[in-house]
């Protein structure tokens, strides 16, 4: 006959928490830093949006100071699709 013995997790679980996420990927090979990057050189917001998968929105929010240092480049795809 076996031994009764005491679970050894707690009997009540608790909900997990909310998540956020705080990365968006429109699935389309560009960085956000990519896209701001053309934007510097005088591409226009509806242009890049449409080009990149990007919300208009998100291309006008003020650059954190981190990013303003890292150069992007397009993904290779784009640039070998526009030659």
């Amino acid at each position: 006959m076996p031994r009764r013995t005491r679970p050894h997790w707690p009997a009540q679980r608790q909900a997990n928490g909310e998540v956020t996420v705080r990365q968006f990927d429109p699935g389309t090979g560009w960085t956000l830093a990519a896209a701001r990057d053309l934007l510097a050189q005088g591409y226009t917001h509806d242009h890049m949006a449409a080009l990149t998968g990007y919300p208009i929105a998100m291309l006008r929010a003020p650059v954190p100071a981190q990013d303003v240092l890292h150069a992007a480049t397009p993904p290779a795809s784009w640039t070998a699709a526009t030659q």
